[in-house]
């Protein structure tokens, strides 16, 4: 082969590579993981002009503390969602986040739950009027406009 013909194919194989990382990380979905445990502690975080969020610590086996992000104090009023210490938690959570952000969360100690985001982190609220609560459909109990459920019937 010549000079330039094998420089030419080089050049065209990293290119082929480059672009298949690029469209292979921009298209994956997100890891999700199931976390449980016993809430340790409660916190209300943010302010300054930011709306203020519900995080908890979960103790999970072993002794092991999570720190797990809900949603804005605001959604979770709007739904009469409550989460106190002592009580146990299953969340679905994302694991690119730092501290954990929930996609659904469970109160087992109550039988509450509520989808919060969908599977590629979107909020199920509005972020600019989070009082206003969930978005139909959301919290997730087989309510019409789900995922079954796009464009007409």
């Amino acid at each position: 082969m010549t000079t330039p013909r094998l420089l030419s194919l080089l050049v065209l194989g990293m290119t082929a590579t480059i672009g298949a990382v690029a469209a292979e990380s921009e298209g994956q979905d997100r890891a999700l993981l199931t976390l449980e445990g016993r809430v340790i502690a409660v916190e209300r975080v943010g302010g300054a002009g930011e709306p203020a969020w519900v995080e908890t610590l979960i103790e999970r086996g072993g002794g092991a503390a999570v720190r797990l992000r809900i949603a804005p104090v605001e959604v979770l009023d709007a739904a009469d969602f409550r989460v106190e210490p002592g009580q146990t938690l299953q969340a679905r959570v994302f694991s690119d986040e730092e501290p954990f952000g929930a996609q659904r969360v469970r109160n087992r100690s109550t039988g509450r739950s509520l989808q919060l985001r969908c599977l590629h982190g979107e909020p199920l609220w509005n972020p600019s009027e989070p009082s206003r609560g969930l978005s139909p459909g959301g919290p997730r109990r087989g309510a019409p406009g789900g995922a079954r459920h796009r464009g007409g019937r």
